[in-house]
């Protein structure tokens, strides 16, 4: 599958860090993955402990802005990037 300019995806995100209260969800612009990236179409999510510790801000390690949570997930890959060499559209 090739991506076009109007594909967009859903998302849940930590707005603000503190509270599983400040997952928002909005619609977001796909974009090409880069060299080493790879676009995964998510058919199932399971949120586990950590992700909740991520949320709240007591996980070691902060995450980035406007982080997406899922630790645990399944889907099929999309698009791969260029340097990508063990993954392929339709794997999952």
């Amino acid at each position: 599958m090739s991506l076009n300019n109007s594909e967009s995806a859903r998302e849940y995100y930590i707005s603000k860090v503190g509270s599983i209260d400040n997952l928002t969800l909005r619609t977001k612009q796909l974009e090409k993955p880069k060299a080493n990236e790879v676009l995964v179409k998510v058919h199932a999510v399971s949120l586990q402990y950590r992700d909740l510790m991520v949320v709240k801000g007591t996980y070691p390690t902060p995450g980035p802005p406007d982080m997406v949570p899922g630790s645990d997930m399944a889907g099929e890959v999309v698009s791969v990037g260029e340097d990508v060499k063990d993954w392929k559209a339709g794997d999952r």
